[in-house]
């Protein structure tokens, strides 16, 4: 046959097979929960452990919310799925194997478990095969470009609504940018839900600054268009104020969702008895037909007894850790609920707030519960001030829409900065002390950044140092007499010019000499004469080769020692 006419005969075949396969009659190969019945139908397996672990998996994913959960769970719970092998020695035959992440995906996406008969669903794209490679080249395609789609043509596990929600769900779990992501266990409340009110954009979290925890940002702007960041502000302001929300929400239902959790919990460890009862009777079958087949062989062929003998032992063993296992597990999950079990849950329900804020309420857990109450959620820093405008979209249809404060690092981010700034230098103007304009500014309802709910003495003093004024107050040097020598850490930062932070860094590590006063302002003095100086400026602009973990020169952190002072009259 040349090689012309075997391509027309290939082109003959696979176009038959295409008329079969949108007539709903072609069949390969079928997923867990399902046999072939002939070479053109298929029903539901005929085992009913098998079809239970197909109905448990699918509860546990709309439950859970995740493939990664569902096979945790399973894991936990020492879960199997049943496979019949489409080839090898068992083909056909029923194995039970630990499930896979990759096999419950596949069975999740697959749409026979919502009765539709679907061929085509991946296709080969010639650009992608590769010479010598059986199956390369193989790609999903969307729902228009398969060859066959019928519905209700098959028994199935699931409806078809409640299909499309989990292709949404394992999509929205997916790791993009346009995706809500799987609950995951960082301490961010709003991943996924929290949306950028200048772009729209979903906004990401960053957990890099872990001293202040997490931030929430939007790159959207600058990634698309290399514009500046949308808006950047940290997370913890506005995860506690939705999480507040989310308990008001939560509190008049205290009642019903008591009663729902004790349902749950009965059906979850009915669901698990279940199981546990069919490993019970299928190891009991198989120690049954181990024995069967040991009592059939003639006793005195012992080259065939010792091993059927040896397969009835095991069968027996296995058939005792089984049962073992199961007694173990109803001593840690009662089968039913007692009167004192429902009253805890009652109690529990009660308080609310106690449970959202309790140490073993992991943060995936809270997350799952704000995305079951909140669709998404809006934040717009207003004129980037320390006022973001939050709405909250709660499913159902709900709107609720609230201002709320953020922390800020600088006076001039404050939204009532003028008025701020007028009003001080007003109190300066009348030779007010800091602690009296600070009491007026907190009665006028000013308040200073990082969230501070008032003002001290300390913030006025900076403030009034920020906007170049001076108040009447006893913070000057008047009580301290320098020696040679001496010098406070604002004077010698200035000298050094370096920031003052890094002088205190210093003195803790021991690489100049200070001695702090005792009186109340507790201020620093640090002796350095001129070499001592000069080590400093070069302590200051040495290099470490971009290596952070290299030290510094001993010769450069080693203070010279400090002639004994002839006199010391630092106030006390």
């Amino acid at each position: 046959m040349s090689e012309a006419e075997l391509h027309i005969l290939k082109g003959r075949l696979n176009e038959g097979k295409l008329n079969k396969a949108r007539r709903g009659d072609l069949f390969t190969h079928v997923p867990m929960g399902y046999m072939k019945l002939s070479p053109e139908k298929i029903g539901l397996d005929p085992d009913e452990q098998v079809r239970a672990v197909v109905q448990l998996m699918f509860a546990k994913f709309e439950e859970l919310g995740s493939v990664a959960a569902v096979l945790k769970y399973f894991k936990k719970h020492d879960i199997k799925i049943g496979i019949r092998p489409h080839d090898g020695p068992n083909a056909g035959q029923l194995e039970w194997r630990r499930p896979w992440v990759g096999t419950l995906r596949n069975y999740l996406r697959h749409p026979i478990y919502a009765g539709v008969y679907s061929y085509g669903r991946c296709q080969v794209d010639p650009r992608r095969q590769r010479d010598g490679k059986h199956g390369s080249g193989k790609r999903a395609v969307p729902q228009e470009q398969w060859h066959a789609f019928l519905r209700d043509e098959l028994p199935a596990y699931i409806t078809w609504d409640q299909f499309i929600a989990n292709q949404r769900q394992i999509d929205n779990n997916g790791r993009r940018m346009a995706a809500m992501g799987a609950p995951r266990e960082g301490k961010s409340l709003l991943t996924g839900l929290l949306l950028c009110g200048h772009c729209g954009g979903r906004m990401t979290v960053d957990y890099k600054d872990h001293a202040h925890g997490h931030k929430y940002l939007c790159m959207r702007l600058k990634i698309d268009h290399g514009g500046d960041t949308c808006q950047i502000f940290p997370g913890n302001f506005i995860d506690e104020f939705v999480g507040t929300q989310i308990l008001q929400v939560l509190q008049p239902e205290s009642l019903l969702v008591s009663l729902q959790v004790a349902d749950d919990l009965q059906k979850e460890r009915e669901r698990l008895e279940l199981n546990w009862r069919q490993k019970i009777e299928r190891a009991n079958f198989e120690t049954r037909r181990a024995e069967k087949r040991y009592r059939a062989v003639d006793v005195e062929n012992r080259l065939v007894a010792r091993t059927l003998e040896q397969e009835w032992e095991q069968a027996m063993g296995q058939a005792q850790r089984v049962k073992e296992d199961f007694e173990r597990f109803q001593r840690e999950f009662p089968g039913e609920l007692s009167a004192e079990d429902r009253a805890r849950v009652q109690a529990l329900a009660s308080d609310i707030p106690g449970l959202w804020h309790a140490p073993n309420m992991n943060s995936a857990d809270r997350k799952q519960i704000a995305r079951f109450l909140i669709e998404k959620v809006v934040a717009t820093v207003l004129n980037k001030t320390e006022y973001v405008d939050v709405t909250i979209h709660w499913v159902g249809g709900f709107t609720s829409q609230h201002e709320v404060i953020r922390p800020v690092a600088s006076y001039r981010h404050l939204r009532d900065y003028e008025q701020l700034k007028t009003r001080t230098l007003q109190l300066a103007d009348e030779n007010k002390s800091a602690r009296k304009i600070a009491e007026i500014l907190n009665a006028d309802g000013f308040h200073p950044p990082r969230n501070r709910p008032t003002f001290s003495a300390v913030s006025v003093q900076g403030l009034l140092h920020l906007l170049g004024r001076r108040s009447r107050c006893s913070w000057g040097n008047k009580e301290l007499k320098l020696l040679p020598g001496e010098w406070l850490v604002t004077g010698l930062a200035k000298e050094l010019q370096i920031p003052q932070t890094t002088l205190h860094s210093w003195i803790k590590r021991g690489w100049v000499h200070a001695e702090q006063e005792t009186n109340r302002f507790k201020r620093w003095v640090i002796w350095a004469d001129a070499d001592e100086v000069m080590r400093m400026r070069r302590l200051h602009v040495c290099p470490r080769q971009n290596n952070l973990h290299q030290p510094f020169p001993v010769q450069l952190t080693t203070p010279k020692p400090r002639p004994v002072p002839q006199e010391n009259t630092k106030a006390k």
